[in-house]
């Protein structure tokens, strides 16, 4: 069973879409964070049309809640000129505000939390900048979470230029916000804030918030949850293996697992960040690994 749910924030709406455990006995819970620019049904069906990683798992039996934040999917408000909303509040609103109604909703004070992409990199946020609430996340799995890009390849370059070089900023300026992608692109539209906030934070050495607060010291002694951090070995660009390491290492001591998906791990194929999600063969390769952990952390 699917049910939608809505979640009232001073300014707008988040949109919850619960994967009803298909056993009797629910074996957990679970909060799906999707990637910057991405809609949360991208957790729900393969490129092939089969069931995506969020039924799949309520079929294993975990409640499943796929988010959709502010301005993304059916959340609201979408992006325009007069939205104003930054990174800093998803960090500070959206993600709280998730957590609080999702274990109101499934009447659960726990929850494991898995996060694609730069989804993994808000969440670590807030997880450092309200520790009261650490207590409510049983783990954490990033799925190709990194919060800079340091390796220089072909690919790297030209999402770079892609995304934040002149045309891009040109688009932006043009709306007042970062436009949806070209044809046959996920990208949904980004508030202008958010989307220079996002290339400030990637290029930036250190992990500081525009207000200051110092993301990296507030870890420096440790308290995340456990957290297994995935990384495709085809990944070029958004998620290269050598930042989705450095990531983990920048988060502090915490119990924090590192996994290649590839055939150097057992795997028949290489995956991207976005194949780990959406490959038809991400069913049968991926999704298990991933099921492994939440039954054994």
């Amino acid at each position: 069973m699917i049910s939608q749910h809505i979640l009232t924030m001073p300014e707008g709406t988040l949109h919850l879409t619960w994967h009803h455990a298909r056993h009797v006995q629910a074996r957990g819970a679970l909060l799906m964070w999707p990637d910057m620019r991405s809609p949360g049904h991208l957790f729900e069906e393969v490129d092939q049309g089969a069931p995506g990683l969020a039924p799949w798992l309520a079929e294993q039996g975990f409640d499943v809640a796929v988010m959709d934040q502010r301005g993304q999917g059916h959340s609201t408000p979408h992006s325009s000129r007069r939205n104003t909303l930054t990174l800093s509040r998803i960090i500070t609103e959206d993600i709280p505000a998730a957590l609080e109604g999702w274990s109101r909703l499934s009447s659960r004070k726990k929850t494991h939390v898995l996060a694609h992409g730069w989804g993994g990199v808000l969440t670590a946020s807030c997880m450092a900048r309200f520790p009261e609430l650490r207590k409510c996340v049983l783990s954490q799995i990033f799925l190709g979470s990194r919060r800079t890009i340091t390796t220089d390849t072909t690919e790297s370059r030209h999402m770079l230029a892609r995304q934040w070089g002149p045309s891009a900023r040109f688009r932006r300026m043009l709306k007042g916000y970062m436009p949806a992608g070209y044809p046959n692109s996920i990208d949904e539209a980004l508030p202008a804030l958010q989307h220079q906030q996002h290339y400030a934070w990637i290029r930036r050495t250190d992990w500081l918030d525009d207000d200051g607060f110092d993301y990296r010291r507030a870890l420096i002694r440790g308290g995340m949850p456990p957290t297994l951090h995935v990384a495709g070995e085809a990944e070029k660009a958004n998620g290269h293996p050598a930042d989705v390491a450095g990531f983990r290492d920048e988060c502090g001591p915490h119990q924090g697992e590192f996994a290649m998906l590839g055939p150097g791990s057992g795997l028949a194929r290489a995956y991207t960040t976005r194949e780990m999600l959406l490959h038809p063969d991400a069913r049968h390769e991926v999704y298990p690994r991933i099921l492994q952990w939440l039954d054994e952390v």
